[in-house]
C-alpha cells in the first residue's frame, strides 16, 4: 500500500484499452523525453496475457523496466474530512483511502493496493481533496507474471484517469484546461489549472442515444462551469476523429486532437510513424514514472521502499530482532551523545548574546510595526474616499445603463449586487445554456469591463417553481470593471 517514485533513465508503457493493446517505449534525455518506439495490436478476446506476448515477440527494446494503464486500476477523487492530513504517514493515509474507497470496490479491501495523493492546493479549512488509486493485489500479479516472461519488470499500475492526469502539460497560472479521453463505451475527463488536476468526470457512453458529439459536448460544459471556464480542450482516445473536432468547433473554441505538441518535450525516434491520439495514456503514465510531470505518481504498486523490506524480513526471522535492536540502540546512543555534547559547547555562547541583542532591538521594531501600520491604514482610507468610492458609483451607473441591450432574450435577470471589492454578481435564468455563455461573453465586451467569470451555471430538473420550469439553468456571473472616476 506504499507508492514511490522510482528514478528511471528508460521505461516501457502498456495501455490495455476495450478493443486494442498500445505500447510506447520512452527514454528521459535531461528534462526531455524521446519516444523510442510506438506500436499496436487489436485484442483477439478476454486473454490479454496472449495479447501481450503476441505484442512483444521478436522487440527486445520492449524489455527492462515498465508501467502499464488499465481500467483494472480503480479510481476515486474524494475528500479527506480530517484535522492535520497532510502530517500523516504514508500508511496511515493510505488507510484512510481504503475506508474512503470500499463502497467501489469488487474486491476485499485485504486484498487490494491502495495509493492516495493529497491535492494540498486544493484544501479547505474543513477537507483535503484527494486522488486514491486501487487494484485487487492478485490481478496486479497475473500482469507482473505475465509480462516478466515477455521481459518487462512491472514497477506500477495506473488508472486510466491517473494516466490522463499528466497527458498534456499544465495551462499558466490563471488558465484551465479540458483534456477528454473519448471511448467507443465511456468518456473520461478532467481539469487542468496551473498546480494539477482539479475536477474528474466518468460518463458511460450509450450507442444510438444521440448525436456522436453530444456526450463529449456536455463533459466539456460541465467541466469548464465548474472551473469558471477553460481556454482550451484537448481531445484524446480511440473514439476522437477530425470530424468531431470540426463538429464541436462550430460551437466550442481552440478545440483539438491531443498531440505531441501537448507536452513540449517529447522529441521521436525516426523509426516511430504509428502515433496519435490513442496513445496519450501511455505516453502520460510513462512521464509520471520518468519524472518529467512533476512529483506525483497516480499509481499503484506491490513494491516497498528498502526499510519496509528490511522490517518485513526482520518479521520473518524473528532470530534475528534481538540482535538488530541491540546493535540499533547502541548505535543510537552513542550518536547522540557524541552530537549533544557538541552542540551544548557550540550554542551556549550564542544564546546568551542572542537574548541581550533581542531585548535592545525589540522595542524600536515593535514601535515601527505600530506606526507603519497607521500610515498604511490612513493611505487606504484616503485612497477609498478619493478614488474608489466614486469609481464604483460611476461603475455601478454604465453597468445599469447598459446591461438591458445586452440580456438575450430568453434570460430573465434575478438580481444585480455589488461586491466588496467593486465587481458586481449578476444571478438569474435561463431558458438554455449557450444563452447564458452568451449574455457573459456581451456582458465582457462592455465599455470599461475589464474581466467577466461564468461563476456557476445549474440545470434545475422537475422544479417545483413554474419560473425555473420555465428558465430551467441557474447561473451566476461576475463582472469587474476598471475603476474609474
Amino acid at each position: 500500500m506504499i507508492n514511490f517514485t522510482l528514478s528511471q533513465k528508460k521505461v516501457v508503457s502498456i495501455h490495455v484499452g476495450q478493443d486494442s493493446i498500445r505500447v510506447v517505449a520512452v527514454k528521459k534525455e535531461g528534462k526531455r523525453a524521446v519516444v523510442l518506439t510506438a506500436s499496436r495490436i487489436d485484442r483477439a478476446g478476454e486473454d490479454i496475457a496472449r495479447d501481450i506476448a503476441k505484442l512483444f515477440e521478436g522487440k527486445d527494446d520492449l524489455k527492462g523496466p515498465g508501467v502499464i494503464v488499465t481500467d483494472q486500476v480503480r479510481f476515486l477523487a474524494s475528500e479527506l474530512n480530517m484535522a492535520g492530513t497532510e502530517k500523516l504517514s504514508q500508511d496511515k493515509l493510505n488507510a484512510a483511502a481504503t475506508w474512503e474507497m470500499e463502497p467501489y470496490l469488487d474486491f476485499p479491501p485485504s486484498e487490494g493496493l491502495f495509493a492516495c495523493q493529497l491535492l494540498s492546493y486544493m484544501a479547505t479549512e474543513d477537507a483535503v481533496p484527494v486522488l486514491i488509486s486501487a487494484m485487487a493485489r492478485n490481478a496486479y500479479s497475473e500482469f507482473s507474471r505475465g509480462l516478466k516472461g515477455c521481459g518487462m519488470d512491472v514497477l506500477r499500475a495506473y488508472s486510466p484517469e491517473g494516466a490522463l492526469a499528466y497527458a498534456s502539460h499544465l495551462p499558466p497560472e490563471g488558465k484551465n484546461k479540458v483534456i477528454i479521453d473519448y471511448r467507443q463505451n465511456a468518456i473520461k475527463g478532467l481539469c487542468l489549472t496551473a498546480k494539477g488536476p482539479s475536477v474528474f468526470q466518468d460518463l458511460p457512453v450509450v450507442a444510438g442515444a444521440g448525436p456522436e458529439d453530444e456526450p463529449v459536448r456536455n463533459m466539456i460544459y460541465d467541466l469548464t462551469a465548474s472551473v469558471g471556464g477553460a481556454e482550451e480542450v484537448v481531445i484524446t482516445g480511440g473514439g476522437v476523429s477530425e470530424e468531431l473536432v470540426h463538429g464541436l468547433k462550430t460551437e466550442l473554441q481552440n478545440v483539438r486532437i491531443w498531440g505531441v505538441e501537448d507536452f513540449g518535450g517529447v522529441d521521436f525516434d525516426p523509426a516511430v510513424t504509428d502515433f496519435g491520439p490513442e496513445y496519450a495514456l501511455a505516453v502520460g503514465a510513462a512521464l509520471q514514472e520518468l519524472g518529467l510531470a512533476g512529483k506525483v505518481s497516480l499509481s499503484v504498486t506491490d513494491r516497498v521502499p528498502v526499510i519496509e523490506s528490511v522490517i518485513q524480513k526482520v518479521r520473518g526471522n524473528r532470530r534475528l530482532v534481538p540482535a538488530f535492536a541491540v546493535g540499533l540502540f547502541l548505535l543510537c546512543v552513542a550518536g547522540h551523545y557524541a552530537m549533544t555534547k557538541a552542540s551544548i559547547s557550540r550554542y551556549a555562547s550564542k544564546v546568551q548574546d542572542l537574548k541581550v541583542e533581542e531585548k535592545r532591538l525589540l522595542q524600536p521594531i515593535e514601535e515601527k510595526k505600530r506606526l507603519k501600520k497607521e500610515i498604511t491604514d490612513i493611505q487606504q482610507k484616503q485612497e477609498y474616499l478619493q478614488v474608489v468610492l466614486p469609481g464604483r458609483n460611476t461603475n455601478l451607473l454604465n453597468l445599469l445603463a447598459a446591461i438591458s441591450e445586452k440580456i438575450p432574450p430568453d434570460v430573465a435577470l434575478n438580481r444585480v449586487h455589488q461586491q466588496d471589492d467593486g465587481s458586481f454578481s449578476i444571478e438569474g435564468n435561463a431558458f438554455r445554456g449557450r444563452s447564458v455563455t452568451a449574455f457573459n461573453k456581451a456582458l465582457s465586451e462592455l465599455e470599461g469591463c475589464e474581466a467577466t467569470c461564468l461563476e456557476t451555471v445549474n440545470r434545475t430538473e422537475d422544479a417545483s417553481d413554474p419560473r425555473k420550469r420555465i428558465l430551467p439553468y441557474d447561473f451566476v456571473i461576475s463582472v469587474k470593471f476598471e475603476l474609474r472616476n
